[in-house]
């Protein structure tokens, strides 16, 4: 089969290290929305890494191909992130944005859930 325009299988693969993790496969896509979440648990000696991220296109014909590579230093994460409260442990951060407003007033208009059928969801 012959294909007359640009077309990638892109998938990202992150490392830490050692740590290596990737994402799926996003078929047929120049522009793709990954929405996943890693975990990468880093050690006091692994502080000094960097966090590497790297763009490749699947290609089961010829091999897969580099498409472009970053990389992030974990020590810039560790100065930019929230201090721990030393008697508790606890992170101080923001109350996230309420997801579901009270009366939809918010939105300009009617609930489409009354309060009454949210309180079993939210406990």
């Amino acid at each position: 089969m012959t294909r007359t325009s640009f077309d990638m299988d892109p998938f990202v693969v992150a490392a830490l290290g050692r740590k290596v993790l990737r994402t799926r496969v996003v078929r047929h896509n120049l522009n793709p929305v990954y929405n996943e979440k890693m975990v990468f648990q880093s050690l006091r000696h692994e502080t000094g890494y960097s966090l590497t991220f790297t763009v490749i296109d699947r290609d089961n014909l010829s091999g897969n191909d580099f498409v472009a590579s970053t990389s992030f230093p974990i020590q810039k994460m560790i100065q930019s992130g929230p201090e721990e409260d030393p008697e508790t442990g606890l992170y101080d951060l923001p109350d996230p944005p309420e997801l579901f407003p009270s009366n939809g007033a918010e939105r300009g208009g009617k609930s489409r859930f009354p309060p009454s059928s949210l309180s079993h969801v939210l406990g």
